[in-house]
């Protein structure tokens, strides 16, 4: 087409200038397009990275949990070999009950000691009377 002939005619100026809008139109759809879906890639692709992180978090944890399962039954049937239960409370009675026991046998001796440090002072009271 000639410019001169569009120029002369005023609806095919407005015929081409529509043409031109949609063309920069079309353009820059195409560029928005474009973006949404480099974002979306990009989205995804996050995404996919934090999905494979929390798989492999939920797979370590897991096999912690596995561990500490297999760990606990061995202590189970250690507790049932010393203790003869693997019951919690009564566990938690029986430390209990070794606790007091100790605790007692701590008085007593510390009592018993205190009773021959005094035997002992006696002793040596006496003996510094007799040498004199």
């Amino acid at each position: 087409m000639n410019l001169l002939y569009m120029k002369n005619n005023k609806n095919q100026i407005k015929v081409v200038e529509f043409c031109f809008l949609c063309y920069n139109l079309g353009k820059m759809e195409s560029k928005i397009m474009s973006n949404q879906v480099n974002h979306a890639e990009k989205t995804l692709h996050q995404m996919a990275e934090r999905f494979d992180k929390l798989k492999q978090s939920a797979m370590e944890v897991n096999a912690d949990i596995k561990s500490a399962g297999e760990r606990l039954e061995i202590l189970k049937q250690k507790a049932k070999e010393m203790f003869k239960t693997d019951d919690l409370d009564e566990l938690v009675t029986l430390l209990e009950a070794m606790e007091e026991e100790e605790a007692k046998e701590k008085s007593d001796c510390a009592a018993k000691m205190d009773e021959k440090q005094s035997e002992i002072m006696m002793k040596t009271k006496a003996l510094k009377e007799i040498k004199g």
